[in-house]
């Protein structure tokens, strides 16, 4: 055997030996989300499933996905997902969000066509959780880890005298980990708002970078705890014997408190949800952005419809926020909310234009950015070519990020025209992960005699993601 040979021998067994994870070790990821039950529907696994499509993906995860699967496809989904894990390797992660329930001591995930009249049926028309443990344990991969966010109410419980809350608890085989959404024998909330409180806390761990895969779950159960008021409590069961971090390699080191800090705040920021920042305060009462949390709540509390005769303000329409990263979708009623005495109108997306037209502040998808030199166009805009510079500063992001916003218009005829950006902010922030740098594009489409755009698209990313995020407005009329 040669010297180089030998070598490279040497270092795959010691790699072996210590469970140190691979920069290229292969990852793949089975999520099934089940909402559409005909008799107890769910309101989170199909956006749940979503968000764990996107932050796994980000990780270097191949993912296989179905939403409200049958029984059928989910026993097919378990062959394939295991005979890849075998001829692949690497580490091995199933997700379930739905209903899920433990039958003697055995639990098991309910399809969206399962046919069950009473809970004696669950067993024949229900898959064994165990059975998707043991068809990866089979694969003899490096990790498995196994996440179970169905520990909600139990839809059989009315039709048994004994049916126990919750799921469970499941044996770890060694190399794998076990998770709940709740602790065994109790139950978690579907949640009010767009993902269930488990996952949009564990979606959120798993993005931090070197964060080993103990303390994500460590994190998560923390954030649940907390955000539940005792109510929720994850658990896991864990036989793990290597080391695994979603996000890069792992690392001893804990994240600091205030980029974790930052983290959260960055999930919630441009939320119309008040539970959202009031979880965002449950976790960081003395927070950095805890002073913006309560205003924000505060606001959204309180703000009731808009009408011009019962606020004073003149309602224009209803803008659409689309956020195809997080497939979040909210609504902003769109009013001029002030007006100064020199004629400057600002409304209510952030925009402020001056009395001569002169756009001076300007929504860039969720952020809203400040003109501090240059200028932008002025507005109604004409059907005529026009381009420019402005330097910029981000408003709303709670520290000062500042940048360049290079802009050209163009003509699209019958009295509309088009804007086509490429704006770039940076700053180094002390307290986050890396220096804050993002760019891209935003496209805005103007009508004749309107002052806010008909509806635009930004799409923008940090410097090191391969992730767009890609935000659309659509503003309609009244």
């Amino acid at each position: 055997m040669s010297f180089k040979k030998l070598l490279t021998a040497i270092l795959l067994a010691t790699l072996a030996c210590t469970g140190a994870q691979a920069a290229d070790e292969p990852k793949l990821a089975l999520l099934i989300g089940n909402a559409a039950y005909k008799a107890s529907p769910l309101r989170n696994p199909v956006n749940d499933v979503r968000l764990m499509e996107v932050v796994l993906k980000e990780s270097g995860f191949t993912v296989m996905k179905a939403e409200n699967a049958s029984m059928r496809e989910m026993r097919r989904l378990v062959r394939e997902f295991g005979d890849k894990l075998k001829a692949e390797g690497g580490v091995g992660l199933f997700y379930f969000a739905g209903h899920g329930v433990q039958v003697r001591g055995e639990n098991f995930l309910i399809s969206t066509d399962s046919d069950i009249r009473n809970e004696d049926e669950v067993a024949d028309d229900g898959l064994n959780a165990s059975t998707v443990l043991e068809k990866m344990q089979t694969a003899g991969n490096r990790i498995n880890l196994v996440i179970l966010d169905a520990c909600r109410n139990n839809p059989f419980a009315s039709k048994s005298r004994s049916a126990p809350d919750g799921l469970a608890g499941m044996r770890a085989p060694g190399g794998s980990l076990v998770a709940y959404a709740t602790a065994p024998g109790s139950v978690a909330s579907d949640g009010p708002g767009r993902n269930g409180l488990y996952t949009e806390n564990l979606a959120r761990a798993i993005r931090q970078p070197g964060l080993p895969v103990e303390e994500v779950f460590k994190q998560v159960r923390t954030a649940v705890r907390k955000q539940s008021n005792n109510q929720q409590i994850p658990w896991e069961n864990t036989a793990l014997e290597g080391q695994f971090a979603f996000n890069g390699r792992p690392t001893s080191a804990r994240p600091d408190a205030a980029a974790l800090d930052l983290a959260f705040w960055e999930s919630v920021k441009s939320s119309n949800y008040p539970a959202d920042f009031q979880a965002y305060l449950s976790q960081y009462p003395e927070g950095l952005f805890a002073s913006l949390a309560k205003s924000r709540l505060v606001q959204l509390k309180t703000a009731g419809p808009l009408t011009a005769s019962a606020s004073g303000v003149n309602l224009l329409g209803t803008m659409d926020l689309i956020d195809s990263f997080t497939g979040l979708r909210r609504k902003l009623d769109v009013t001029t909310t002030a007006i100064a005495e020199n004629g400057t109108k600002t409304y209510s997306t952030g925009d402020v234009i001056s009395a001569k037209g002169e756009v001076l502040q300007l929504r860039v998808g969720e952020h809203v950015l400040r003109v501090t030199g240059g200028a932008l166009w002025t507005v109604p805009l004409k059907d005529q070519a026009a381009s420019g510079r402005a330097f910029v500063e981000q408003i709303d992001a709670g520290y000062s990020v500042q940048g360049t916003f290079h802009w050209t218009v163009v003509p699209l005829g019958q009295g509309k025209v088009r804007v086509d950006a490429a704006p770039t902010y940076s700053s180094p922030v002390p307290y986050s992960l890396k220096p804050l740098y993002i760019y891209g594009k935003w496209t805005a489409t103007y009508s004749a005699g309107r002052e806010l755009a008909d509806s635009s698209t930004a799409q923008l990313r940090s410097l090191g993601s391969s992730v767009t995020n890609l935000m659309t407005t659509e503003l309609k009329f009244r």
